[in-house]
């Protein structure tokens, strides 16, 4: 979105803003995390196998790294 920015602008609220229906405290107060973030990397993924016309027959989450519990497919 052009010109959008992580912080709502003062008497904005950046939930409606978007459509959502749960407002943030930190961006409503404008403490918004600026610059590198810092600690693991989490990868998050979805594994999806498909069938011969593909169709989804398995979907399945695939979250790896970081501080997150890991969660691989099963085979």
């Amino acid at each position: 979105m052009p010109g959008a920015r992580c912080c709502s602008r003062p008497g904005e609220n950046a939930a409606g803003r978007f459509g959502l229906t749960r407002k943030t405290a930190s961006a409503s107060r404008g403490n918004c995390r600026r610059g590198a973030p810092s600690g693991p990397a989490t990868l998050g993924a979805v594994f999806v196998e498909t069938d011969a016309k593909g169709l989804a027959v398995r979907v399945e989450l695939v979250r790896v790294g970081g501080r997150l519990k890991e969660h691989l497919p099963l085979p």
